[in-house]
């Protein structure tokens, strides 16, 4: 009956339909690298379901950024800490912060620096406080995120996750 009094698909739909795409982009990309490692070798194998994972996983996020985002989104920089942020909500939320109407290079690294931010508070959020070498100075840094629109992390590391999350559309 297409009944939504609240105009909104359900939260968990959303999530799913996520997580489902990434699922889908590495299936694929799975079976280019099989096909190629059978012709040219399992290393051009490897690259090349990498490069098809990130090129369908960026290809969703310009599809949706492009055309489907309102550009209206209720995040923070550190939403992150509360839970999982599906990627449409990520994407609404930096074409906000960005103000770019198309996902260029800005709204592409602003992203992929959230993204870090998101994914690495999973991974040491939990030694906030602690002291830990290098880990609990790493949860510090995706605790107090500064993703200011063009103001780029100045270590190198971060960066180079930044640039490997963007390739991999994540």
């Amino acid at each position: 009956m297409y009944y939504d009094p609240s105009g909104h698909a359900p939260e968990w739909l959303i999530d799913v339909l996520d997580i489902g795409l990434y699922i889908v982009s590495a299936a694929i990309a799975v079976r280019v690298g099989i096909v190629v490692s059978g012709v040219v070798g399992p290393t051009l194998g490897i690259a090349a379901g990498v490069v098809t994972f990130g090129a369908l996983n960026n290809l969703a996020n310009g599809i949706y950024y492009n055309y489907i985002s309102d550009g209206k989104s209720e995040l923070t920089s550190s939403s992150y800490r509360d839970g999982y942020v599906n990627r449409w909500d990520r994407l609404d939320y930096v074409k906000q912060q960005t103000e770019q109407s198309k996902f260029n290079t800005t709204a592409w690294m602003y992203f992929s620096e959230y993204n870090l931010h998101m994914y690495g508070w999973y991974l040491t959020g939990w030694a906030l406080g602690k002291n830990i070498p290098l880990i609990s100075d790493f949860a510090k840094s995706t605790s107090d995120a500064d993703i200011t629109v063009g103001k780029w992390d100045s270590r190198w590391y971060v960066n180079v996750g930044i640039a490997i999350l963007g390739l991999l559309g994540l």
